[in-house]
Parts: structure tokens; C-alpha cells; sequence
């Protein structure tokens, strides 16, 4: 997720795309060197950008080759031997475009999955827990599968997910979850003044974080086609132009959880990755804590995104029930120290009902001693929370169960967007002239 920010060229992205269905005879790899046995094993290639970013793969990968004598998978990371994300992907994709797919790619940001997707570079994932007798579509939280399908297909897994999401007191912003940018225009106007919005910051920027949560409604991968000139990208950007500021929250000095508590945060945008995080929320706001989602036209404007990197299939793989074995390995795994819901349902209520239990553990004088869940300081003592309610374990899942978009940067687009939205802040352009530029480059970048 956080590596949109950085300077990425996906130029060679494009013009692979295009050639693909024109590539003559596949040539050498100038960075994949694997070898044609290991062992006896049936060797797969497991291709992405900056593995030491996912210890989670590589760990996956080692516990894999470890526990069975049939297939070994490799790591091609096309970052060794440079410094620069740009130049990685540009060597990944020279190798895509001459033949070169390997048989699973790491698909996480940087990587524009969505873009390989398209182009009919992944497999459909459905089609093979289909064939599979002992995995089934049933077995992962439907959320998460509705809300990374494109166009009733899945691409890619990863074994857990955390929630993107705006919440606050019900008492406030009413119990419906969902609003269009009209509707929170409006609400931010009723409140004389008083009423703000905060969970944005120079990383996380509003614009990135409306844009990302909304681009599946801007853009139809399949179809290579986007639609930055309709009434909710105007919608979006007319906000962001005039209202935003405006109600943005100020600190009060008195810290951040002070503030939540005596009511100078109306809107929290943010992310839920476990049961204590929801805890946590569940004290500041009260009984009355209502997710509304983020503004968005259509749907909940509830969001999950990955926590883990996604693995997808080649399409063009010789070895799918092989590729297969391994993501279903990999997303049944455990990711220790690190929070975030399991994507596989019977992991997903273990959790669950697990954190409906007080856990014990030993201090430092060897005393046993309630294990907090959670804990946040409000500014003069810490406040400990030791189990969840069954109840708050059941909003918790219709929380996760109204999600119906997924949160993904598209670093190139998002790039696109920024750069001429800059001339929308200064005044030099209107939102129509803004609209239509970036309307016209990206449907440039999905088409060359």
C-alpha cells in the first residue's frame, strides 16, 4: 500500500500489454535463471518486486518446499541488483512481454494488478477451486471475495485483510451507512461550523484516499475503459476544492484520543485491522458508533484491503494445479506478530471467539495476569480492554460482511490524477478542464 508514492514507471507495462498478443518466439530471460530440476521436483517461478517486503512470501515459500517432495518453488525478485522500484518493474515487465510469465507473480503494489488482469494475464481463480474437491469459494469470508472480484472473476489472494472505512456516533451522523458526496457535503454543513473530519495526512492524502476507494467505479479494467469525466469523479474533486479544508480537524493540543472523546472529531477515515482496533473505536464513540463508510455514490463506502502480499496465477502456466496447491498453502498460513482478520472463514471465527476470552500471561515477577486485548491512552492514564462482547464480535462481522470495494493503489493512475489536480488547488483550471485531462491520459494509459 505505501509504495504509491514512489516514482514508478510502468511504461513498459503498457507497451507489453499490446504486444502480447503479437510476441513472436519466446527469448531468453535476461534475469530469470532457474533450474530445469531440483532435485526431481517440478519447478515453479515465483516472480515479484522487493520480496524483503513480504517476509511472509518468502517464510510461505520455505514452510512449502519443506512439507511436501513433489514441487519447489523459486523467488525471482527483480529488484536484486538495483535500487529503484521503476527499474524493477520495467525489468519484470521486458521479461512478460518476450514470453517470460512466470508461473505465480507477487501482485501487490507497485504492481498494477488490475492492468495484467485485463490483458488476460491471470487466471481466474474461481475456475480452479471449481475443480478442487477440498477448497472451495465457500471456505473464504464472501467480503473479501466480492470485493476483490473483477467483473465475477478472482485474480489474486492473500491470506488476511484489514478494514478501510469513516466512522463516528450515530447520534450525529444518523444509522445509515453509506452517503453520497452530496449527502456528506451536506451533513458537514449542518453542523454549524462544528462538525470535522480527520485520518488524512502528506501520506494519506484525502485525494488518494477517495480516489483509491472509488477507482474500481472509474475504471472497467476488462474493457480497458475509465470514465474520470462522470458525475462522481466531479463530485469528488468539487469536494476536495471547496469543502475539505474547511472542515478538516485542527488538534487542540490536548492529543488526538482527548479530542475524539470530547467531541471535536465528528469523522474518522481509517483502518480496522483486528478486534482491538473495532474495541478501541467502540470506547471512544460509544454504544453509538456507526461506520458510514467513505462518500461514494453507490454502496457502503466500506472498503478491505490486503495485509499480506496477494499472489496471483499465471494463465499462461503449465503448472496450475501446482501454483494452486502452493496459494492455498500460503493463504491458510500464519502471519505471527503482525494484526489483521484471516480471509479463510473458519480461521476468521476462531479469532472471533477467541477474543471473547481473557488470556492470561505472565508478568515480570511470574505472576499470571489478564493479557489486555487492546489498550489506548486518553491523555492521563492508559485504559485497558481485556475481552469483546459477542455482541460486538456480531456488528464486527456485519461490518466486514457490508464491505463492497476493495482498497488498492494504482500508483501510474493515481500519479496521473495528482499531477493535474495540483493546477484544481491552484485555481489555474476548472474541475471540467481537470476532468477531461485526466479522462483523456488514462484512457491513453490503458489503451497503449
Amino acid at each position: 500500500m505505501k509504495k504509491w508514492r514512489m516514482v514508478l514507471s510502468c511504461v513498459l507495462l503498457v507497451v507489453l500489454l499490446s504486444l502480447l498478443g503479437c510476441a513472436g518466439k519466446k527469448e531468453e530471460s535476461r534475469y530469470l535463471n532457474v533450474a530445469e530440476d531440483n532435485q526431481g521436483k517440478n519447478v515453479l517461478k515465483l516472480a515479484g518486486v522487493c520480496f524483503a517486503d513480504h517476509p511472509e512470501v518468502q517464510e510461505a515459500v520455505a514452510e512449502f518446499n519443506a512439507v511436501q517432495d513433489k514441487v519447489q518453488i523459486e523467488l525471482h525478485d527483480y529488484m536484486d541488483g538495483v535500487e529503484d522500484y521503476s527499474d524493477a518493474i520495467s525489468r519484470m515487465n521486458l521479461d512478460i512481454m518476450r514470453g517470460n510469465m512466470p508461473d505465480l507473480l507477487m501482485v501487490s503494489s507497485p504492481i498494477d494488478s488490475s492492468i495484467y488482469a485485463g490483458k488476460g494475464l491471470l487466471c481466474d481463480l474461481y475456475g480452479l477451486m471449481k475443480d478442487d474437491g477440498d477448497f472451495s469459494k465457500e471456505m473464504i469470508v464472501s467480503s473479501v471475495l466480492s470485493s476483490y472480484e473483477e467483473n465475477g472473476k478472482l485474480y489474486s489472494l492473500m491470506p488476511g485483510f484489514a478494514i478501510k472505512s469513516a466512522w463516528g456516533k450515530a447520534s450525529e451522523l444518523g444509522s445509515k451507512n453509506g452517503k453520497s458526496f452530496q449527502e456528506f457535503r451536506d451533513f458537514l454543513k449542518g453542523g454549524n461550523g462544528k462538525r470535522t473530519v480527520s485520518g488524512f495526512s502528506a501520506d494519506e492524502s484525502a485525494l488518494v484516499v477517495l480516489t483509491t476507494v472509488l477507482m474500481d467505479d472509474f475504471i472497467d479494467w476488462e474493457k480497458g475503459a475509465c470514465y474520470f469525466d462522470g458525475e462522481e469523479f466531479y463530485h469528488l474533486l468539487d469536494f476536495l476544492s471547496k469543502d475539505y479544508k474547511r472542515y478538516e480537524y485542527v488538534p487542540s493540543g490536548n492529543g488526538f484520543v482527548r479530542d475524539i472523546l470530547d467531541n471535536k472529531v465528528t469523522i474518522l477515515f481509517g483502518e480496522i485491522f483486528c478486534v482491538g482496533d473495532y474495541l478501541i473505536q467502540r470506547q471512544l464513540y460509544g454504544k453509538d458508533l456507526v461506520f458510514l463508510g467513505m462518500p461514494a455514490d453507490s454502496g457502503s463506502g466500506t472498503a478491505l484491503f490486503a495485509v499480506g502480499a496477494r499472489i496471483a496465477i499465471s494463465s499462461k502456466t503449465k503448472n496450475k494445479a501446482a501454483a494452486w496447491d502452493f496459494l492455498k498453502y500460503y493463504c491458510e498460513k500464519d502471519m505471527p506478530n503482525r494484526s489483521y482478520f484471516p480471509i479463510m472463514t473458519q480461521k476468521f471465527e476462531s479469532q472471533l471467539r477467541l477474543s471473547q476470552e481473557v488470556i492470561t500471561m505472565s508478568d515480570e515477577f511470574g505472576n499470571m495476569v489478564e493479557k489486555p486485548l487492546a489498550f489506548y491512552f486518553d491523555g492521563v492514564q492508559n485504559h485497558m480492554i481485556y475481552k469483546a462482547t459477542k455482541k460486538e464480535c456480531d456488528d464486527l462481522v456485519s461490518l466486514v460482511q457490508s464491505a463492497d470495494r476493495k482498497f488498492e493503489y494504482h500508483p501510474e493512475i493515481m500519479k496521473i490524477i495528482q499531477e493535474e489536480v495540483g493546477s484544481l488547488m491552484s485555481g489555474d483550471k476548472s474541475i471540467e478542464d481537470i476532468s477531461e485531462v485526466i479522462q483523456n491520459r488514462v484512457a491513453l494509459y490503458l489503451k497503449e
